[in-house]
Parts: structure tokens; C-alpha cells; sequence
């Protein structure tokens, strides 16, 4: 049940379409492809994996020119090699039906967001943060991008309690202080495979 409560959130928080083109970059048993494929193979999109042994950013632009890509997720490397790329390789591709794309999996800076804007001018950003254990935990979504820097979202629908602990136990609640954050929701895992004495532990 915690992959189809993954699923229906996935296709509700990026308003995921049946004409959606998505390519997977990411290896598909993390978190950023597994939960950006079926949801959209799901509700009869096409979903294709990226066949690259290593990353080349201009074959990526080429790629998704020549399949007319709608939605992709990357880490903030990916997209600051393709915004490194000379000027003139980057016109050479059309980028028009890109329409959506999640950057993940690390913090992203200002420049980094307003250049991937101004690159794919069709597209809206999304920003992630989850795991493979628990999920997509939050979502920030592309009305806040560049009003909520340094923030991964809010969590996303369905979600119970998402929290900061300290190594006391109290919640945290002022800026800047460290803690380890907790969620609640569908999503989590009921347990690891054969390994109940791991679920014991607190």
C-alpha cells in the first residue's frame, strides 16, 4: 500500500498528465526514478530510461529534443553542467516541451534555479526531499521556488507529521539549530526484509 499512496501523491503534487514524456537519469532503484516512473506509466504516460554508462550533458539536451521529453528529475550537478555548456550548443536543441523538472538530492542556489528557468522557459521547477525508506516527504513546489531559498517544501498531501528532533527528544523549533528530521506517512515501509530486529531499534 505505501507504493500506491507514493503514486497517487506523486501524480497529484506534479500534476502528472497521460501525455507526460519522462526520461529517467537517476539509477532507477533510488528514490528520484523509482517514484517518477510508475506513477506515470500508471496513468498511461511514457516513461524511458536514459541508456548512458556517464553523464554527458549535451547528449542529454540532445535526447530530449529528439523525444520530445516533458518531464525529468536531476541532482544540481546535472543541471549546472548543462548550464556550463556554450551558448551556442545550447541553441541547438529544442527544449520547448520540457514542462516540468525536479531538482533533488541536494541543496540548490539561486543562480542554479533562475538558470535552469531561463534554459527550459516552458518549464516549471520542482524541488524534493525523501528517501527510498520513507518516500517523497516534502515538495516545493514552482510558485515558491525563488520565495522559499533554501527550503525543500512543504510535505507533501497525505502526509501526518513531518518534525526536527534534537538528540534529546524535543521538538526543534528555532532557525538554525540542528536536529534529525522524522515523518509520518503512507508511504513509510512496514518493515525491512528480513530484518525485523532493525524496526525494534529506536
Amino acid at each position: 500500500m505505501s507504493l500506491f499512496a507514493q503514486y497517487y501523491i506523486q501524480i497529484f503534487d506534479h500534476d502528472f498528465k497521460s501525455e507526460e514524456v519522462v526520461l529517467l537519469v537517476m539509477p532507477c532503484c533510488h528514490v528520484n526514478s523509482l517514484y517518477n516512473s510508475f506513477p506515470v506509466t500508471w496513468i498511461g504516460g511514457t516513461v524511458m530510461c536514459y541508456n548512458m554508462v556517464s553523464f554527458n550533458s549535451e547528449d542529454l539536451l540532445k535526447t530530449f529534443s529528439e523525444h520530445g521529453v516533458t518531464f525529468t528529475s536531476l541532482v544540481p550537478t546535472h543541471y549546472i553542467m548543462m548550464l556550463s555548456l556554450p551558448d551556442e550548443v545550447k541553441k541547438k536543441y529544442d527544449l520547448t516541451t520540457i514542462k516540468k523538472l525536479l531538482i533533488s538530492s541536494a541543496p540548490a542556489r539561486r543562480d542554479t534555479k533562475l538558470g535552469i528557468l531561463e534554459m527550459f522557459p516552458n518549464s516549471e521547477l520542482y524541488e524534493a526531499y525523501g528517501s527510498t525508506e520513507a518516500g517523497i516527504v516534502t515538495v516545493l513546489k514552482p510558485n515558491e521556488q525563488l520565495t522559499k531559498l533554501g527550503s525543500c517544501g512543504r510535505e507533501v498531501i497525505g502526509s501526518d507529521i513531518v518534525r526536527l528532533y534534537d538528540d534529546d527528544g524535543n521538538i526543534v523549533t528555532e532557525p538554525g539549530k540542528v536536529g534529525e528530521l522524522y515523518s509520518r506517512s503512507p508511504m513509510l515501509l512496514s518493515g525491512y526484509w528480513k530484518a525485523p530486529e532493525k524496526m525494534a531499534r529506536p
